[in-house]
Formats: C-alpha cells, sequence, structure tokens
C-alpha cells in the first residue's frame, strides 16, 4: 500500500476511533454531537490531505515534482478516506447505532414543525419571491420532511453514495487549495 494510502487511512481511522468514543461515552443521541462529529471529520480529511501533499513534496523536490504529482497524492488520500469513512458511517446507521438515524430524523422533524420554522420559511418568501412561487410553508414543511427522511435513512443505496459522494468532493476541493497554497505561498517560504 502507498504512502498516501496509508496517510488517508489513518486519517480515517482517526475520526473512527473517535466516533466509536462519542458511541461508547454515550453522546452520540446528543443533539449537537453530530456536529462535532462532522467538524471531526472534515478536520481529519483536511489534515490527511495537508501531510499527504506536503510530505510528498517535500520529500521529492529535490527531483523537481510536478504539481499534477501533488494532486495524485491528496486525491490517493481522498479516495481512501472517503471509502473508509463511507463504510464506517454506512455500518454505524446500520448495526453499532440502528436507532440513531431514526432519533436524528425526529430531531429534525421537531424543528420543522417548530414555530421558528414557520417564521423563517415566511422570511426566506418574502426575500426570494420567484423561488418560492406557488409554495406556502406547509409546502417547504413537507419538502424538509421528505428530504429529511430521504437522507437520514441507512440503506446502502443512500447513506454509502452520499457519504462517499460528499467526501471525495470535499477531498477534491481541498487538494486544490492545498496544493495550490503549497505551490504559490510555503514553496516559496522554504
Amino acid at each position: 500500500m502507498g504512502r498516501t494510502y496509508k496517510i488517508g487511512l489513518f486519517g480515517a481511522l482517526v475520526y473512527i476511533v473517535f466516533e466509536l468514543v462519542i458511541v461508547f461515552t454515550g453522546y452520540s443521541h446528543n443533539e449537537n454531537a453530530h456536529v462535532i462529529a462532522f467538524a471531526v471529520n472534515t478536520l481529519c480529511l483536511l489534515l490527511a490531505i495537508a501531510y499527504s501533499i506536503l510530505s510528498e513534496f517535500n520529500r521529492l523536490k529535490s527531483n523537481g515534482v510536478s504539481m499534477l504529482h501533488d494532486i495524485k497524492s491528496g486525491l490517493r488520500t481522498t479516495s481512501i478516506y472517503a471509502l473508509t469513512v463511507a463504510v464506517f458511517i454506512f455500518s454505524y446507521y446500520k448495526w453499532i447505532d440502528p436507532e440513531y438515524p431514526k432519533m436524528r430524523a425526529e430531531q429534525h422533524l421537531a424543528r420543522v414543525k417548530a414555530e421558528q420554522f414557520e417564521e423563517t420559511a415566511k422570511i426566506k418568501m418574502q426575500e426570494a419571491p420567484e423561488m418560492y412561487e406557488g409554495k406556502s410553508v406547509e409546502d417547504l414543511r413537507d419538502t424538509n420532511e421528505e428530504a429529511i427522511k430521504m437522507i437520514l435513512d441507512p440503506s446502502p443505496v443512500k447513506i454509502f453514495p452520499i457519504t462517499l459522494f460528499s467526501l471525495v468532493l470535499l477531498g477534491m476541493v481541498y487538494t486544490f487549495m492545498i496544493t495550490g497554497f503549497n505551490r504559490l505561498v510555503l514553496a516559496k517560504l522554504f
């Protein structure tokens, strides 16, 4: 297994351990735990990509490493990270904490049914009337409820590809940002 793949796998394992700590300490059903877990997931991906690109660049810079090599390093790290985390998230929803999707859906639905949703929807409808033309607050509420039910369904048809696609897309953005930052700033400083 290549070095960049190992970095991606290590980053994914750090996130998985963090998520399992949340589960075993009993905070997984806390309403804000998913925000923290998402932040840690994003941070682990960013750090894994940054370490992969920068270490490969510094290791091979005497040979005149190309920008394409940096991008490939970041994308290899992203691919193994995204695949490992997507498999874990599917397993989490299906076997580790099977009531989690239902609990999250109930939390989201409670927010949708709250009066604050109605106020927020009315403000959005006033700000962009052409976007919500012919729609009522109830239509928006129904649309949100259906989206919540669809996204939080742990079936392999939905959660695995959504997670995989999201992480790969985010990893690609991070790869280009870090490569550009390395080439434009760091490589000239060091």
